[in-house]
């Protein structure tokens, strides 16, 4: 479904990604962890070809995104659905119109069905009665929900969050990723998810990876985050590890 072979960035001099290779199965829920600057959300832009790679493949359903041309991507990202750490919705339109921005932009549907996709995706999401609220009367996790109803309003295949409980307590934080399994459960969609959230991470997570150094160091599922490997200390923030003098 989605392939990285020794994907290489840099942005001016400074590296990024430095021979990075992973891949995430066909509904799938793949988590992407690692300290800021890492390279994390940098690896979803490589996934929808707002970043190109420098050297290596990425591959999304068998798209070569470094390669494709433009009608190519534009295809292949009417495919993928993205839910911004802030949520990325315009503060001039309400709950309902910042969903069916997507279907309004990329589709040419007849207004009885983006009214009934919308409607849905909404739904979904336990938003109906705040459909006509503006971004500004919403809290920080209702935001985030009505980022999640817009990236599934063009019902995608894949659909990439970045951050998605950051700045959320932890009542919101455990709605959001019940949410996050159910658009898995429900919709069959594949996901990545960026986070630093060790209990989002978990609960959503199949296979975990942690980049370090631009690459994947360690990969396994949620319970290499219990493991001694050094890599998992460093990112835990655990210290020195057992027979490290540095």
């Amino acid at each position: 479904m989605i392939e990285f072979r020794d994907v290489h960035k840099s942005f001016g001099d400074r590296p990024v990604l430095q021979g990075l290779s992973f891949h995430v199965r066909k509904g799938e829920s793949y988590v992407i962890m690692g300290p800021s600057g890492s390279g994390k959300s940098t690896t979803l832009l490589h996934m929808v070809g707002v970043h190109r790679a420098d050297r290596g493949r990425v591959l999304v359903q068998g798209i070569d995104v470094a390669d494709a041309g433009i009608e190519e991507l534009t295809a292949l990202r009417q495919r993928i659905g993205m839910v911004f750490q802030g949520g990325a919705l315009l503060n001039w339109l309400n709950v309902y119109d910042n969903v069916a921005l997507p279907l309004r932009e990329t589709r040419s549907l007849p207004e009885a069905e983006v009214k009934e996709r919308v409607e849905e995706a909404i739904k979904l999401v336990w938003l109906w009665s705040d459909r006509e609220k503006l971004p500004s009367e919403l809290s920080g996790g209702m935001r985030k929900r009505v980022g999640l109803a817009r990236a599934i309003v063009t019902r995608p295949e894949i659909i990439l969050y970045d951050e998605p409980t950051a700045g959320l307590d932890p009542a919101m934080s455990l709605q959001i990723d019940h949410l996050i399994l159910d658009m898995k459960r429900r919709l069959g969609v594949t996901s990545v998810v960026v986070t630093h959230d060790i209990p989002c991470a978990t609960r959503v997570g199949d296979r975990i990876g942690i980049i370090s150094g631009g690459r994947i160091d360690v990969e396994g599922d949620p319970g290499i985050l219990d493991s001694r490997d050094p890599c998992v200390l460093r990112f835990l923030g655990h210290g020195s590890i057992p027979g490290d003098v540095r």
